[in-house]
């Protein structure tokens, strides 16, 4: 049951890692732009966006603050329609609370092993 854990925790910074680097390509920013961002080496941002990572939850914020990245789409591969009033339902708000339980058992589950966005291993 572990090993089944541990691979699907690796799958998803495998998928958090490609949703990042297709966001930071779309809105045209370089690794070392993304890397400055988060007060992380270029070398370590790389290894977060090739899934070796994990990108923690206080990173995840400042994407948000600053460069406008959904934590949804990170996380999932969903993209809200800001227009549509969907953020405002009760559907959301019901997806977000599992998408964050969701984010607190990973985080929970790679901590002690060296391999976050907030120190360098």
């Amino acid at each position: 049951m572990l090993e089944r854990k541990v691979k699907y925790m690796d799958n998803l910074n495998q998928k958090i890692g490609a949703r990042l680097r297709c966001v930071r390509e779309e809105a045209g920013f370089t690794v070392k732009q993304v890397a400055e961002l988060l007060g992380i080496s270029e070398s370590h941002y790389r290894r977060i966006e090739n899934g070796h990572h994990t990108l923690v939850p206080e990173k995840i914020i400042t994407l948000y603050t600053y460069m406008n990245v959904d934590p949804l789409f990170l996380l999932t591969g969903e993209r809200r329609m800001e227009s549509s009033g969907y953020a405002l339902g009760d559907r959301f708000r019901d997806r977000q609370t599992v998408v964050m339980e969701e984010l607190m058992d990973y985080c929970s589950s790679r901590s002690g092993t060296g391999k976050t966005a907030e120190g360098e291993d």
